[in-house]
C-alpha cells in the first residue's frame, strides 16, 4: 500500500514538472519552451529599467518601468531600505497598470501564465482585470499616502518699537 502512495506522488510530481512552461528572454525574443511568443526590448543587461514587449506585428503591448524609491543609489528590485523598489507594468491602450516587485523575466512569466496576451497578439481584457485585481498598485499608493502635505507659511513682519529681553 505504501509503495502505491509513493508511486502516485512521484507520478504527480513528474507530470507537474513536465507540464510547466519554461519562459526565457533570449536574443530579443520571449521564448516559451523554446518557441517565440513575443519580442522584447530592454529587460536585460544595462537597459533592464525600461522594458517593452511587442507582439509579432511589432506593436508595443506592455511597457515596464522601474520605480526606484528610498535610497537613490540602490537600483535593486529587492533593496535593503524601507521603501520597496518595483516595476510599473502598463498594458498599453487599456489604461490598466499593475505594480510588481520582481525581475523583468519573472514579470514576463507572470504575464504568460496569466494569459493576458492571446496567441494572436491581442489583449485578454478579462485576464488583465484579474491581474490588476491580484497585484494592484499598492506601492504607489503607499508613496502618495506617506507624502507630507503640510504647508508651512513663513511671514516676515517689520519690527517696530523696542525689544527688551531680561535675564539672558
Amino acid at each position: 500500500m505504501r509503495i502505491k502512495s509513493i508511486l502516485t506522488v512521484c507520478f504527480l510530481l513528474v507530470s507537474f514538472w513536465v507540464s510547466s512552461q519554461n519562459v526565457k528572454l533570449k536574443k530579443d525574443a520571449v521564448l516559451v519552451d523554446d518557441v517565440a511568443w513575443l519580442k522584447y526590448e530592454g529587460c536585460t543587461g544595462l537597459k533592464w529599467t525600461l522594458c517593452s514587449l511587442f507582439n509579432k506585428n511589432n506593436e508595443e503591448m506592455v511597457f515596464m518601468k522601474f520605480i526606484k524609491r528610498g535610497n537613490a543609489s540602490d537600483a535593486m528590485v529587492f533593496n535593503r531600505g524601507g521603501d520597496p523598489n518595483y516595476f510599473e507594468v502598463a498594458f498599453l491602450g487599456t489604461g490598466q497598470k499593475i505594480e510588481i516587485r520582481d525581475t523583468p523575466e519573472k514579470i514576463v512569466t507572470v504575464l504568460y501564465k496569466s494569459k493576458c496576451i492571446n496567441d494572436d497578439g491581442t489583449f485578454n481584457t478579462q485576464a488583465i482585470e484579474r491581474l490588476v485585481e491580484k497585484y494592484g498598485n499598492s506601492f504607489s499608493a503607499q508613496t502618495s499616502s506617506t507624502t507630507n502635505t503640510n504647508t508651512i507659511i513663513i511671514r516676515e513682519e517689520p519690527k517696530s518699537g523696542v525689544n527688551i529681553n531680561i535675564g539672558r
